[in-house]
């Protein structure tokens, strides 16, 4: 990396830095500011590229919304539960944060979050997939004038575009003849277990070991990663150039607004996977492409392409479905190995 590009960077850097270090501090001082440039830029290319569906939702909203679906509850209903979580939250957040402006809370919580939900289940219904979101909250609060900490860390309801893969299991239960409010009623009542089972779980693995330590290898990668990200934020050591955020966002709304236009003269470009390669470090990166290379030119060549698309869902499904059970049977194994610590741990 030039030293004149990014000074700070090219200061820390040290010859046997490790692999974690340099994730960490390469996130920090080089990457953030062009992540969220790409999240904004590739998020304005898929507003423009939805403006039509985006505006037929809203006019579905303005003319139906009182008309009950006969698998969802009122549009009232859900607004009102939409309103009250979002202001609830609001409310809690400015008691515990008072110094952060409360009406940066409320255009974050119902508008912003309204926004994103929006287009994130367009995206992930139209196209498959929506970019994520890197330290949303922290970008808001950098451009306040706020000095604290806990402003930092504690955020009221911020959506991250859980609501496109929602969106896509709703759609599925359709295809699968089940009805979505069984669908709803089914989330609540494990997200009620996971919040019961995780304190349980939480306090479990805190009395084996400390956290972190080595009996948890990878939160010793990532708790530095969040707790200097943290602390970096609060005292503001990370910048967010809007130069730098700005060149970002004017890319990736370019490479999304040049799909359409190469369309048209035969050219298959998809700036999807570009762009998301930005967010994966590179061993994901590599395994992906490997795996894609093996389906496309080998398995395809033996098995047969049309057999091969048939097939490969089932595949995928399976495999994932045994590397569950041998990762839950493997960390019982490691717990169990790793149970004997020094006391009072």
């Amino acid at each position: 990396v030039n030293p004149q590009f990014f000074p700070v960077w090219a200061r820390e850097y040290y010859k046997g830095m490790t692999i974690a270090t340099i994730y960490q501090r390469s996130f920090q001082r080089i990457w953030i500011s062009p992540q969220f440039g790409i999240a904004l830029g590739l998020a304005a290319g898929l507003v423009i590229a939805l403006r039509r569906s985006i505006a037929r939702t809203f006019k579905t909203i303005a003319i139906r919304g009182g008309v009950r679906s006969a698998h969802f509850p009122p549009f009232s209903l859900v607004l009102g539960m939409f309103l009250a979580g979002s202001l609830g939250s609001v409310i809690l957040h400015h008691v515990l944060v008072p110094e952060i402006p409360v009406y940066v809370s409320i255009l974050t919580s119902t508008i912003i979050s309204f926004f994103i939900a929006m287009i994130a289940a367009r995206a992930i219904g139209e196209i498959g997939f929506f970019p994520p979101m890197p330290w949303p909250w922290q970008a808001i609060v950098y451009f306040t004038p706020y000095k604290g900490y806990a402003g930092w860390v504690q955020a009221p309801y911020i959506s991250l575009g859980s609501q496109g893969p929602m969106s896509q299991a709703v759609k599925v239960a359709y295809l699968t003849g089940t009805r979505p409010t069984d669908y709803f009623k089914a989330l609540v009542v494990s997200l009620v277990l996971n919040a019961v089972v995780g304190f349980l779980m939480m306090d479990f693995f805190w009395r084996l070991a400390p956290i972190p330590s080595s009996a948890y290898p990878n939160s010793m990668v990532y708790w530095p990663l969040f707790a200097t990200n943290d602390s970096l934020f609060a005292t503001r050591q990370i910048v967010l150039d809007p130069k730098l955020m700005g060149a970002a966002a004017m890319i990736a709304l370019a490479l999304a607004s040049a799909t359409p236009i190469l369309a048209r003269v035969g050219i298959s470009f998809s700036p999807v996977p570009l762009l998301v390669g930005c967010y994966i470090i590179p061993p994901y990166t590599i395994m992906m492409f490997a795996g894609s290379l093996a389906g496309r030119y080998l398995i395809r060549k033996y098995v047969g392409a049309e057999r091969w698309s048939r097939v490969r869902g089932i595949l995928a499904a399976g495999l994932l479905a045994g590397v569950g059970v041998f990762i839950g049977i493997g960390i019982a194994l490691l717990l169990v190995a790793r149970a004997a610590w020094v006391w009072p741990w």
